[in-house]
């Protein structure tokens, strides 16, 4: 885990979500306080105080993303550290989420520097088939892994799973 960014992200959310608010609120009651006066909107002072507005409520929203993601990091390895070999659907049971999001929010961290990519493993959990081979040494029947080749248990004659 890169702590350095999870921090850089953690306090930068903050910064955002004041800044933010600081702007919308401030500049938002001066564009309403502005809106019965002519000559300020004469002069343009109508139009910034909108426009800085808009860039308080732009930077609420970063701020809100950056909160998810960070509480979605939290919320993953609290999962893989009280369970190690947890798969992706184990994840997505455990956090309310769907497979799909998962791996979405797993690729955004990795991009983020959250986790580097070898650290982050989770491994998908592999459904084996298993065919039923009759041996054609001693027509014995064995259980073979689809795809793979083992010995009889009772002759030793090579079976493929087909």
């Amino acid at each position: 885990m890169k702590k350095s960014r999870l921090i850089y992200d953690k306090v930068s959310y903050i910064i955002l979500l004041i800044v933010g608010c600081l702007f919308s609120v401030t500049f938002g009651l001066f564009a309403i306080m502005t809106i019965g006066d002519a000559q300020a909107a004469d002069d343009g002072f109508l139009e910034f105080c909108i426009a800085v507005t808009v860039v308080g409520i732009a930077l609420i929203v970063w701020g809100v993303l950056k909160k998810r993601l960070v509480d979605t990091y939290k919320r993953y390895m609290k999962v893989l550290n009280s369970n190690s070999d947890a798969t992706i659907k184990d994840i997505a049971v455990l956090t309310n989420s769907t497979e799909e999001k998962v791996r979405k929010n797993i690729e955004k961290m990795i991009a983020r520097n959250y986790v580097a990519q070898d650290t982050f493993t989770i491994k998908e959990k592999v459904e084996k088939k298993f065919v039923t081979v009759q041996c054609q040494g001693c027509g014995a029947k064995n259980v073979v892994e689809e795809g793979k080749h083992q010995e009889c248990e009772y002759c030793g004659s090579v079976l493929y799973g087909e």
